[in-house]
């Protein structure tokens, strides 16, 4: 009966389609009695804590709490977020933009995000695309790329929605995510050991993904319809001259994009509908006041105003979600499970550095309870010799320094790739 009731709590939090409803509880149920990892993908553009993103980041952290074997394989989708029409907008593209640092921002607050709103340090595995695009190309023993091409020619535009997915672009991106989904295991063995077990998605673009996994599997290079469907609960798009709502945004700046969007009343319904649950009360403005109402009652009020008040109050509902999710955003000092060394140079870094007499009692004694003088003391190292091994460490991405002054290893493992070391 527990596994039924998780299994139904972990269920409510997504659309499944009746044809895989069943499928999907018994792999659950399988999982949770033989105490397997549950690996979910998902794959999508982050660049500011918009509302899309957070609802994404959200569910993701929901199901890692409800079940604690679920495990996240995030895909980064850093190939086409300098193209995006939002980033060219806040100006910050500039001669001397730096776009590894800027990527490798994004995957770090991706996993604070994550860790703030919940789910498990130990099981979020965030993968950069432009590394899974590498790997597709390099792997000639298994033809993948021709595999995808394969599946892509055979698609039939006339099962797709294509006003949804509105530009050639997204159906690029979109069939790819589906596909890699289905040799995840191939691509990065050591994380995954078998197929993955759910691709969590939006539901507009269930076509498109049906198109490739029924190709794939027709064609023979998947032997079983995985991985199956999580849809996200449909929220209307919010979206005004490539902007979003974002919870650095002030209600008057979210009000402006919510005033510009065409929303029907059943559009205010299904936003507020949305987010009851996890926003439990929110403060509306009326007259020039705040007053407080219980959010899932807040449909029942949109009867009785004009689409003015109506968009004040699903910009209330939006600003309110943002800001109580903003709250519980922490500066986590996390350790990793794994670092992934992925060239040759930091191979060599690290390599000299484990060769070094103190250096795995140094990092055994950096677990974020001891500062550099209370290591030195421990181990009879002096200060000056000391700050030269942490430097190395900290050059290396094995230690990092606490906001009081603690030092705290990065990961626990140090996972080499042979095939794909630059």
């Amino acid at each position: 009966m527990k596994n039924i009731s998780l299994i139904d709590k972990f269920c409510k939090n997504f659309i499944i389609e009746d044809s895989e409803a069943e499928l999907i509880r018994k792999t659950l149920h399988n999982k949770i009695n033989l105490k397997q990892n549950i690996n979910v993908f998902c794959s999508f553009t982050f660049i500011t804590p918009n509302y899309r993103a957070v609802n994404i980041i959200n569910t993701l952290a929901k199901m890692s709490k409800i079940l604690p074997n679920v495990h996240i394989h995030l895909i980064l989708s850093d190939n086409n977020i300098l193209t995006q029409d939002y980033l060219k907008s806040l100006g910050i593209i500039k001669s001397n933009f730096d776009t590894e640092m800027f990527i490798n921002s994004k995957v770090d607050e991706l996993k604070n995000l994550l860790v703030s709103f919940g789910a498990n340090p130990s099981n979020i595995h965030i993968y950069r695309f432009s590394e899974i695009w590498s790997r597709l190309l390099k792997e000639k023993s298994k033809n993948l790329f021709l595999e995808y091409y394969s599946s892509i020619s055979k698609i039939k535009l006339n099962n797709i929605n294509l006003e949804k997915l509105r530009t050639v672009a997204r159906v690029f991106q979109f069939s790819l995510d589906m596909y890699v989904s289905t040799i995840f295991h191939l691509l990065f063995p050591y994380d995954v050991d078998a197929p993955i077990d759910f691709f969590y998605g939006r539901y507009e673009k269930k076509e498109l993904y049906n198109e490739i996994r029924d190709n794939l599997y027709d064609e023979g290079f998947i032997k079983i319809k995985k991985p199956l469907f999580l849809f996200m609960h449909e929220h209307p798009d919010l979206i005004f001259k490539a902007r979003m709502p974002e919870w650095n945004m002030s209600r008057e700046e979210i009000y402006y994009i919510i005033e510009n969007v065409d929303l029907s009343e059943e559009d205010h319904i299904n936003i507020i509908d949305f987010y009851k649950d996890d926003l439990k009360s929110c403060s509306v403005m009326e007259g020039g006041a705040e007053k407080s109402y219980k959010t899932g009652e807040l449909t029942k009020k949109l009867k009785d105003v004009n689409d003015m008040e109506k968009k004040n109050i699903t910009t209330s509902v939006v600003y309110s979600f943002l800001q109580e999710m903003k709250s519980k955003l922490k500066n986590q000092n996390f350790v990793d499970c794994n670092m992934h060394i992925k060239d040759k140079d930091t191979l060599m870094k690290i390599t000299r550095l484990l060769r070094t007499k103190h250096i795995l009692d140094i990092l055994d004694l950096s677990d974020g309870t001891n500062n550099l003088s209370e290591i030195s003391s421990e181990l009879g190292i002096p200060i000056s010799n000391l700050s030269k091994y942490v430097k190395g460490l900290k050059e290396v991405g094995l230690v990092c320094t606490t906001e009081d002054k603690k030092l705290n290893k990065v990961c626990k493992r140090l996972r080499i790739d042979i095939d794909h070391i630059n």
